[in-house]
């Protein structure tokens, strides 16, 4: 078996690759880390350098800072920041000729070394070359002069040949990654408390206990018994996978969907049997909240797990807009797929389509969908809207026709990956086209034995609605197109189900609240009307930071793990998705920024009903600067430093309000915010201060925290056209059997680029 300094240990946990120990000789060594300094302060072009960064906020990015230089490690590759070209300056990047599409390199690149052929006919002139000034974000260890780890974009392989091995987690989520996922000899030689960070950082004496502590990082000679158990777990470990097989993500994003549109939720519902099901089977969440409360800061902060303060996206970008999700945030999707992971996203994206904003240039293996909101767009199916859309013109002079809230220059494009497939798409049969190519990404994915993550976002139940069916009873319209929605929805559970019970996550959630100014086409709050806005007027939904705006639907599905058929109260967000499901992948959070999510796999396992102790509501239209943050959550209580409705179904607009004190409801007693405290009150008086501390804390974490800034300028030429020949940019003959474009590669390639 060799010298005792020369064993293999475990180093990922229950289910990573095994290295040579140090000290022996394969072992290729650890070098001292080289840090780097700069940060994306100000991401689209703004100023950066070295000496300039601000140490990572506390959790699992902390607690795997903590560990770095500890002995032991062959380092996976680290993140990197990629600059944006300021508001209105011009691009760096050269351009490929427009017949030829070129993705750019993976996000994630390495940091020292020798370049590879690949890589230099990747920059070869004609080609999107790397972005320059890119930024260290991550201290980095010289693993490419290192004998026996070898280069790869997915990490560094041992020499012993082992699986890639993603970034190394901290220590709790090494500890959560044993709990929730080892089965066999992992759980059962667990140390009751797991390793701490202090642990980590001493080098000790080994000891005859139970915990990974004792066999991973111990630098003396190991104790007989911690051979023979070390043995033991290798042959466990032989075949990672099979002994902890990462999960299966699919994560659900319903649009403009209400709180009161699911019967599990409001019993007035009845047009949603298979979401109630999935309650049945699952954990629903009723203190769940978007991360805004209107289309791409919501989907910003879901995909970074960072608020529009500081990704950046703080309103919706338009059809000619030129940017998107600032390119230096990353994505859920870029984590996952740098974890192994299949990556797919179907169905609306709104976070910039031109260029490199596009989502197959942010981590997405396949997209197939809608490059924003499908009212964005005329179509030859227009539905049901108010005020009612015409169907796109097919003369030149119609499309000159100006018709109010409705579009009619450019019809609504359909993607497939970077290609413009159909324009303008079929609106009567997207629904059953989004199922069907969901379950052939599920398919593929199964079939190369890859776990997958799958994106999921909904058009329904964003106007216009078109229900496969005349509506027949119940609520009509809306009621309808609900239907279709939930079908949709049991379909993908049925298909998830028939690839293994227990191996995918499903989370199903909504963007924000229902649009009330489109009347009885808009969803249901259930009883969170925002009662105190409704009577100065105004909506109190979707655009709105009362809780009709962004308190939503929400449950989590996966059988064998998570709790069937409970109701939690926690406090939770889309904001938590991210971390939630990057630690459950195993892999780590993007360095040298700070996260508005948690993760929550506490709750969701049922061991916990701790969630966020203050959460934050950014303004999302309807009063205040977009983005800026002035109403928050402690506890039962919400306060409003500024107040406004959005458009109503009569046209009404609540006016901006700005409280000073703030008004702060106590929702435990009063969820339709119908009556503030009174400040003269003791419980207002009790409250105050803790209110205004949580506030001020906020304010400061974020604005001394790495923000990003998005572009939203806008060019007529960044709007997606298939063919500028034909009146509103058609690629398919009306009537024509086949969704294919009649335009040339050339042609469809030119706008994206």
């Amino acid at each position: 078996m060799g010298s005792p300094r020369a064993l293999l240990r475990v180093t990922r946990g229950c289910a990573g690759a095994v290295c040579p120990a140090r000290g022996s000789p394969q072992h290729p060594g650890t070098a001292a880390p080289a840090r780097g300094g700069g940060e994306a302060k100000g991401g689209d072009g703004a100023d950066t350098g070295p000496g300039r960064g601000r140490a990572p906020a506390a959790g699992l990015g902390a607690e795997r800072e903590a560990a770095v230089g500890q002995p032991r490690r062959c380092r996976a590759p680290a993140f990197r920041a990629r600059r944006e070209p300021a508001v209105g300056a011009s691009s760096p990047r050269r351009r490929p000729p427009a017949a030829t599409m070129h993705f750019p390199p993976p996000f994630y690149t390495p940091i020292l070394g020798t370049t590879s052929a690949a890589e230099e006919a990747r920059a070869a002139p004609g080609t999107l070359p790397h972005p320059t000034g890119e930024l260290l974000m991550e201290d980095q260890a010289r693993t490419s002069a290192v004998p026996g780890c070898e280069r790869s974009w997915r990490g560094h392989r041992c020499s012993q040949g082992s699986e890639p091995r993603p970034p190394v987690p901290g220590p709790e989520l090494l500890r959560r990654r044993h709990s929730h996922c080892c089965r066999g000899f992992g759980r059962a030689r667990l140390h009751p408390q797991g390793p701490s960070a202090e642990s980590l950082g001493k080098t000790k004496p080994p000891v005859a206990q139970r915990g990974w502590e004792g066999m991973c990082d111990t630098m003396g000679t190991p104790s007989p018994w911690a051979v023979l158990v070390l043995a033991v777990a290798l042959v466990g470990l032989s075949a990672p996978r099979a002994a902890c097989k990462q999960p299966n993500f699919i994560v659900i994003l319903a649009d403009d969907v209400g709180w009161g549109d699911l019967g599990a939720n409001w019993a007035e519902t009845k047009e949603t049997p298979n979401l109630d099901e999935l309650a049945a089977a699952g954990t629903r969440f009723v203190d769940f909240h978007s991360a805004a409360s209107t289309c791409s800061p919501s989907r910003a902060s879901l995909l970074t797990g960072r608020l529009g303060a500081r990704n950046g996206v703080t309103h919706n970008f338009a059809v000619t807009s030129v940017g998107g999700l600032p390119m230096n945030e990353t994505t859920l999707a870029e984590v996952l797929q740098e974890a192994g992971y299949s990556t797919g996203a179907i169905g609306k994206w709104h976070l910039g389509h031109h260029s490199h904003h596009h989502p197959s240039f942010r981590g997405f293996d396949y997209y197939f969908g809608i490059p924003y909101s499908h009212d964005m767009g005329c179509t030859d199916t227009p539905g049901y809207n108010h005020p009612p859309c015409p169907p796109c013109p097919r003369h030149g002079a119609a499309a000159r026709v100006a018709r109010k809230d409705c579009y009619t220059e450019v019809a609504l494009p359909l993607f497939e990956n970077v290609t413009i497939v159909q324009q303008p798409v079929n609106l009567s049969s997207l629904a059953a086209r989004y199922a069907e190519e969901a379950a052939r990404f599920i398919q593929r994915a199964s079939d190369s034995g890859r776990p997958f993550f799958l994106y999921l976002a909904l058009a329904h139940m964003h106007v216009p609605l078109v229900p496969p069916l005349p509506p027949t009873s119940g609520r009509g319209i809306y009621g309808a197109a609900l239907s279709e929605m939930d079908a949709l929805v049991g379909r993908i559970k049925r298909i998830t189900d028939s690839h293994g019970k227990g191996n995918t996550l499903l989370w199903f959630a909504g963007d924000n609240g229902p649009w009330a100014q489109k009347c009885e086409l808009a969803g249901s709050p259930g009883p969170f009307v925002g009662a105190w806005q409704r009577q100065r007027g105004g909506s109190s939904a979707k655009q709105t930071t009362w809780e009709g705006g962004h308190r939503v639907p929400a449950l989590v599905y996966w059988p064998g793990h998570i709790p069937a058929n409970r109701t939690s109260h926690s406090l939770l967000s889309t904001l938590d998705i991210f971390p939630t499901l990057v630690a459950l992948a195993g892999a780590a959070l993007p360095p040298n920024r700070r996260f508005d999510g948690l993760d929550v796999s506490p709750v969701l396992f049922g061991q916990s009903d701790v969630g966020h102790k203050v959460l934050l509501h950014p303004n999302s239209g309807a009063a205040g600067k977009d983005g800026a943050i002035e109403a928050l959550r402690l506890a039962q209580y919400k306060a409003f430093y500024t107040t406004g409705g959005a458009m109503a179904c009569d046209g009404s607009v609540g006016p901006a309000e700005h409280h000073q004190p703030p008004l702060i409801f106590n929702l435990d007693l009063d969820g339709q915010e119908q009556e503030p405290l009174d400040v003269a009150s003791r419980e207002y008086q009790v409250v105050l201060p803790a209110i205004s501390r949580a506030y001020a804390q906020a304010l400061e974490d974020i604005a001394t925290d790495n923000i990003s800034v998005a572009d939203y300028s806008r060019d007529p030429s960044a709007a997606p056209c298939c063919d500028v020949q034909h009146v509103a940019c058609r690629c398919q003959a009306p009537g024509a059997p086949a969704a294919v474009p009649d335009c040339s590669m050339e042609r469809r390639a030119t706008w994206l680029l």
